[in-house]
């Protein structure tokens, strides 16, 4: 499939690498996507790096982003150890794995980290921002760090990361804000990529149905209008909030809600339960009172369920339910999504 952004760099999705994100991927794959989408792993807690790395490609064969940092960003505690022992590991058996590390940890690596990162072809920097204030401090650190790779014959990739997506933004903070992108990309990056996520951290004030602005894709659109000779790559939180935690998981699992990925913003659809009768009442509003921005079941394995699911001809034991389910579909649509009608 021809990208609609021909010599942008492939889509990074950061996901968290829960049961449904996996599920999600696989789908993915089945879709002929993979060479357009590279997954960005935040790995919660110290995940085996053996188990980590079976999961990865029993889900995904195609290259792979693995950040091991804390939800600060950092490599505190036995996550640096850890991360050393994923390293070394991902090296040995030479998987497309990008190892992702933080622009303050970059700054202050350890002999045997830069031996481990030396083994690989490229390494994501994450610079972690609140809002669209790029400094000279910020300037100066991932210029050092874009020194340091290129010294280990590593090919340096940036991510900036603003977490949260402002809500707006003046001509005059983008302006500034991709004029350093496009300083920072000078100093010898072959990618930067902008990500941001903006789905609200808690559906709770939702009773019934929401539109949530996607904020993080116009963002990177206005970006991308005024630095085109950037190449600037797309990279967002999906359907999930960049505060996304396993607690969250829970929450949402006592009520039973879709996320439904559209040009400018996502469809939240909410039940009073979680039964599988509640998935196939909001099944059913998406695919009829939402006709025309349902994208039809050959779009998407997610779509597909959902049109099933909706579908009074199938029997109930035949679709699927719950909380878990809905986020795999609402993943599976909003990757496709984004890689054939946007980016």
């Amino acid at each position: 499939m021809p990208s609609l952004h021909s010599g942008y760099p492939p889509y990074i999705p950061v996901i968290k690498w829960q049961k449904a994100e996996q599920t999600a991927l696989v789908a993915i794959d089945a879709e002929d996507l993979v060479e357009h989408v590279w997954p960005c792993i935040e790995v919660r807690g110290t995940t085996n790096p053996q188990l980590l790395m079976s999961q990865v490609y029993h889900y995904w064969k195609g290259t792979v982003l693995v950040d091991y940092a804390d939800p600060s960003g950092r490599l505190t505690g036995r996550r640096m150890s850890v991360f050393e022992s994923f390293l070394e590991l991902a090296g040995s058996k030479s998987y497309p794995i990008i190892p992702v590390i933080d622009s303050r940890d970059a700054l202050d690596l350890s002999a045997t980290l830069q031996q481990l990162l030396s083994t690989f072809d490229s390494v994501v920097v994450r610079l972690r921002l609140e809002g669209l204030a790029l400094t000279q401090v910020h300037f100066n650190q991932v210029a050092e760090v874009c020194k340091i790779l290129h010294q280990l014959n590593v090919s340096p990739r940036l991510m900036v990361d603003l977490g949260e997506c402002p809500a707006e933004w003046t001509p005059a903070q983008l302006n500034s804000f991709a004029a350093v992108l496009r300083d920072m990309k000078g100093c010898g990056f072959s990618t930067v990529h902008l990500a941001s996520g903006a789905v609200p951290e808690s559906l709770s004030d939702i009773s019934a149905m929401a539109e949530c602005p996607r904020s993080d894709w116009k963002l990177w659109e206005a970006t991308n209008a005024i630095a085109p000779d950037l190449q600037l790559g797309f990279s967002d939180y999906g359907i999930l909030s960049p505060k996304w935690t396993e607690e969250i998981l829970k929450k949402i699992a006592k009520k039973v809600a879709l996320r439904y990925t559209r040009a400018k913003d996502w469809l939240i659809l909410k039940a009073a339960g979680k039964k599988k009768q509640d998935s196939i009442d909001l099944s059913v509003i998406l695919v009829t009172q939402y006709s025309k921005d349902f994208m039809g079941p050959k779009f998407s394995l997610g779509d597909r369920l959902i049109a099933t699911r909706a579908d009074a001809t199938v029997p109930d034991r035949e679709k699927k339910g719950g909380a878990s389910s809905h986020l795999t579909e609402a993943w599976i649509h909003h990757i496709a999504y984004v890689v054939k009608e946007q980016y």
